[in-house]
């Protein structure tokens, strides 16, 4: 990154099932336009998630507890819940 932009806000995603696949949603487009990172998402039943796969196949790691992600020692920013 050069000195004039901003550096992208690693994001944590809690809950992707139910009002979480809207904010997922947002997250993505907001990833793919450059301005966050998807660092990880937080989901105790993936298999009722509809973007589940997605994330599997962006490489975003899911985890079943928020506690994972932080011992996994991944960069965070911010956690959406």
């Amino acid at each position: 990154m050069n000195s004039l932009s901003p550096e992208r806000v690693q994001v944590v995603l809690v809950g992707i099932g139910g009002y979480g696949h809207y904010y997922l949603e947002e997250l993505l487009k907001e990833e793919a336009s450059g301005r966050c990172r998807l660092t990880a998402a937080v989901e105790p039943f993936p298999e009722n998630a509809d973007l589940a796969l997605t994330l599997k196949q962006s490489s975003v790691p899911l985890f079943d507890r928020l506690e994972d992600v932080f011992a996994a020692k991944l960069p965070v920013d911010l956690v959406v819940i």
